[in-house]
């Protein structure tokens, strides 16, 4: 009965896992002509982020975000990341484009940020049509 009892649980479970996974979009590689557009877009608004930052400008970092990043990111919370960035990583020197993929009807876009004290991975989440803007902003790698 045990055995029975069991079985029918891991079954269960079995189910409920591939279900839960059915409803997630896997990420999909972009087609190369539709990746040097992205790239060609997000390039510079990751370009626009990253000096805004630099430059303590709030409103720059807001230019190229969808009204929905507008209302979440709010003053303080850029006051926060702007410092932690200038006293952890110092000024702003470069950024590079490593890649993007499609997951859930938005691009995620993959930047390399140097800075002069270190440096950092950025993810933009961009919105599928142009103008591209910004859903979504991650430093995932971050200390």
């Amino acid at each position: 009965m045990n055995t029975k009892r069991f079985a029918c649980s891991a079954l269960l479970i079995l189910l409920l896992l591939s279900a839960c996974s059915a409803f997630q979009a896997p990420a999909s590689t972009v087609e190369p002509t539709a990746e040097a557009t992205i790239k060609a877009a997000a390039q510079p608004i990751a370009e626009n982020i990253l000096q805004s930052f630099n430059n303590n400008d709030y409103n720059g970092v807001l230019r190229d975000m969808d009204t929905t990043m507008v209302k979440a990111f709010t003053q303080d919370s850029f006051n926060q990341l702007q410092t932690k960035i200038a006293n952890d990583y110092g000024a702003y020197q470069s950024v590079t484009y490593t890649g993007v993929t499609l997951a859930q009807g938005y691009y995620s876009v993959l930047f390399d940020c140097k800075f002069e004290k270190g440096s950092f991975t950025m993810r933009l989440v961009l919105t599928t049509q142009a103008p591209y803007q910004v859903s979504g902003l991650w430093f995932p790698d971050m200390k």
